[in-house]
């Protein structure tokens, strides 16, 4: 086996790891959602800042992951039709953030849970079809 088929498939196995910790987290996020935005709505701002920021971290490592695996899937000579909207969330995290500066608690509350709640599970989806066929693949080597 080359080097550049060893990378290849020590990406490959690396992808396939952070797709099963990435399904786990957004499993956790669509379950905590709920509560987070009625503590928002009742102002229980100190409760859920430690929630806030892991949700907006994880969130934006979900998004490079994505940009990650599809680049990956590229390289293995694979491309999906489905792809991920990384604009939407892009754009339902950037309202989440100016919500949250402006001190708009209940706005946070609306725009988690009805632009970044809805897509959880759509990206679960699109991880949980990226690993079938990660896993599926043959090694290069």
């Amino acid at each position: 086996m080359d080097a550049e088929q060893q990378t290849l498939d020590d990406r490959k196995q690396l992808a396939v790891r952070a797709l099963t910790r990435a399904d786990r987290f957004l499993l956790a996020v669509a379950q905590e959602i709920p509560g987070i935005a009625q503590r928002l709505r009742r102002g229980e701002i100190a409760e859920v800042k430690l929630h806030l920021e892991h949700l907006l971290d994880g969130l934006g490592s979900l998004a490079r992951l994505a940009i990650d695996i599809e680049r990956l899937e590229e390289s293995l000579g694979r491309t999906r039709p489905e792809g991920f909207d990384l604009g939407q969330m892009a754009r339902a995290l950037r309202d989440f953030v100016h919500a949250q500066e402006a001190r708009d608690w209940p706005g946070s509350a609306e725009v988690l849970e009805t632009r970044i709640a809805p897509q959880v599970p759509r990206w679960r989806h699109l991880f949980h079809v990226r690993l079938s066929s990660l896993q599926s693949a043959p090694s290069t080597g």
